[in-house]
């Protein structure tokens, strides 16, 4: 059961219709789950994967109900700050009005700016969500689901 709790965040992911409601139904529950797991494994870094995986669920279209919101809302600041290098706001402010607009291969140009180097794994969490938007946005659902998953499996999901 554990392990399924494990990877079940990982399989919503790469769920497919964002509109299934008996899948969502079922994903909040498992989800709920995993949060108390991540809450019984202590550590300070729970914070920062919830906020990930919640945010990069939310970019994805994902139902992620408030509730599993409000912990990480209460959480001690210096357990949700980021270490990661601050992201370029003129990238950020070109990928929302690309997408907004439709053109695809802007928001991708910028989404691989963005991500530079390191790609998605090493991303900070914020940024990554906006790319994961963009791109579903400008009709690459399965791109924005790669990165995402992607995303989560670079720091340890």
């Amino acid at each position: 059961a554990a392990a399924m709790l494990t990877l079940a965040p990982l399989l919503y992911v790469d769920a497919g219709a964002a509109e299934d409601r008996v899948l969502a139904s079922v994903m909040g529950k498992v989800l709920a789950g995993w949060w108390q797991g991540e809450v019984a494994n202590g550590g300070p870094e729970r914070y920062q994967r919830a906020i990930r995986l919640f945010g990069l669920l939310s970019a994805l279209g994902r139902d992620v109900s408030g509730d599993l919101w409000l912990p990480l809302l209460a959480a001690p600041e210096r357990e949700v700050l980021q270490s990661r290098q601050p992201t370029s706001a003129p990238l950020l402010i070109g990928l929302d009005r690309a997408a907004a607009a439709g053109r695809r291969g802007e928001a991708v140009l910028l989404s691989l700016l963005l991500l530079g180097d390191e790609g998605p794994g090493q991303g900070d969490s914020m940024t990554l969500g906006r790319i994961v938007s963009a791109l579903r946005q400008v009709g690459l659902a399965d791109d924005a689901g790669a990165v995402a998953l992607e995303g989560l499996l670079g720091v340890g999901f």
